[in-house]
């Protein structure tokens, strides 16, 4: 958190959604990277609700998300250096 930063008008310090969404990415790209490195084809990133929304239109502003349900899976694609948003808020997976 940066406190130099006031988040609300009781004075919370906050990154701004900017720097959230900064953060998110590069979190991704790092995860990405680190994957390619070692070989692995596959990888799980699990965000807040409300940071899934961010990433995914970061990612893929034609995805457009606006409500994730909780337990949900979003999946992305990343291929020749491009991310693609596959699905949203995925949750056929869960029994009634």
């Amino acid at each position: 958190m940066d406190a130099k930063k006031d988040a609300s008008e009781m004075g919370w310090p906050a990154e701004s959604s900017k720097e959230v969404v900064g953060l998110l990415v590069a979190g991704t790209d790092d995860s990405v990277q680190a994957a390619q490195k070692n070989g692995e084809k596959d990888i799980l990133v699990v965000f807040h609700g409300n940071s899934i929304i961010k990433l995914l239109y970061a990612l893929d502003p034609a995805s457009n998300p606006t409500i994730i349900e909780n337990a949900s899976i979003s999946k992305v694609v990343y291929k020749d250096g491009k991310y693609t948003v596959e699905s949203i808020d995925d949750t056929s997976y869960i029994k009634e």
